[in-house]
C-alpha cells in the first residue's frame, strides 16, 4: 500500500533475502537503498556486507544509479539545521528561538514540503554515521522543534502524510511522541512508552492481556503496525539471533524506581490488574 519503500525496511529486507539465498533480490534492494542516498561506503564497511561486496550478488552496487536526491533541498535543510541550533546552543532567550522557528518553518512549507507532504529519503536522503549506521535525515532533527512549538498543527499534519502514506509509522510516531494522546484508546504499548508491549520491573516483566490488549491491538492496526504477539515473537527472535536485527527499542520498556518499596508497590500493582500477565523469556 506504500508507493515508495522505506529505508529501514530496505535495509532489513537486503539482510533477510542474502541469509535465505534469494540472491535474485538482492540487487534491486542494494539500487533502491543507493537511491536514497545510502552510499556505497555503507556496504562496502559495515562487517556483515563486507564478506559479499566482491561477490556477484553485489554487482548492481556498482552500476550507474539514477537518482532524485534533491541537492538544493538537502543544503537548504542543513543550513536550516544550523539556525536552528544556533540560539539554542548560545542560551538565547525564547523570543529569538520562537522567531528562528517561524522562519524555518516559512521556508519549510515553500521550499521543503511538497503539497503539504514530507519529503522522502529518495529526496532528501539520510544521515550515515562512520560509514556503518543509517540515521535519521537532519530533516527529522528540524522537525521535531516545528512540533513542539505547535503540536496541534502537526498533529493533523503528521497524520495526513501517514494516512497518504508518505513515511512510515515509525516516522509518524517518532513525532507522535511529543503530540500523542496517552490512552487506552491511542496507546500502542501497554502503558506509558508510546511502543513497549513488554514492561520490565526490576527482575519482573510484564505484558498486557484481555480487554486491554484487544483495545492495543485495534490500535495498532489503525496504524498498520503487526498485533501485540507478532511483536512479541520478534522480540524473541531478536534475543536468539546473532544476525544484526534492532527491533528491542520498539518492543521492551525497563521502568526505573528510586528505592525497593516504589518498585514493589509497581509489581504489585501490576500482579493485581486483571490486563496484565507474566511476561516469561523463553
Amino acid at each position: 500500500m506504500f508507493p515508495e519503500n522505506f529505508v529501514t525496511d530496505l535495509n532489513n529486507a537486503l539482510i533477510c533475502a542474502i541469509e535465505s539465498d534469494r540472491y535474485d533480490l538482492t540487487g534491486k534492494y542494494i539500487v533502491e537503498l543507493l537511491k536514497q542516498g545510502v552510499p556505497r561506503s555503507y556496504f562496502e564497511k559495515k562487517h556483515y556486507f563486507s564478506r559479499f561486496v566482491d561477490s556477484q550478488i553485489f554487482d548492481a552496487m556498482y552500476e550507474p544509479v539514477d537518482t532524485k536526491i534533491d541537492s538544493f533541498k538537502i543544503k537548504l535543510i542543513d543550513s536550516m539545521l544550523v539556525t536552528d541550533q544556533y540560539p539554542r546552543k548560545n542560551n538565547m532567550p525564547d523570543s529569538a528561538i520562537l522567531a528562528i522557528d517561524m522562519i524555518n518553518e516559512k521556508l519549510l512549507e515553500e521550499q521543503i514540503f511538497t503539497d503539504g507532504l514530507l519529503p522522502t529519503a529518495y529526496e532528501v536522503g539520510v544521515e550515515i554515521y562512520r560509514d556503518t549506521i543509517i540515521g535519521k535525515s537532519n530533516f527529522h532533527n528540524l522537525m521535531v522543534h516545528q512540533v513542539r512549538d505547535n503540536p496541534e498543527k502537526y498533529s493533523k499534519f503528521y497524520r495526513d502524510n501517514l494516512e497518504k502514506h508518505s513515511i512510515s509509522p515509525l516516522a509518524y510516531f517518532s513525532q507522535a511522541q511529543i503530540f500523542g494522546e496517552r490512552s487506552d484508546t491511542t496507546n500502542l504499548g501497554c502503558e506509558g512508552m508510546i511502543f513497549a508491549t513488554i514492561e520490565s520491573y526490576g527482575e519482573d516483566a510484564f505484558t498486557c492481556c484481555c480487554e486491554l490488549k484487544d483495545q492495543i491491538n485495534k490500535n495498532r492496526a489503525k496504524y498498520y503496525l503487526e498485533d501485540l504477539d507478532r511483536s512479541i515473537k520478534k522480540y524473541r527472535f531478536s534475543k536468539t539471533t546473532k544476525l544484526p536485527f534492532m527491533l528491542q527499542k520498539h518492543v521492551y520498556g525497563k521502568w526505573e524506581f528510586p528505592d525497593d518499596k516504589k518498585l514493589e508497590e509497581a509489581i504489585n500493582k501490576r500482579l493485581s490488574d486483571p490486563n496484565y500477565v507474566r511476561f516469561l523469556e523463553e
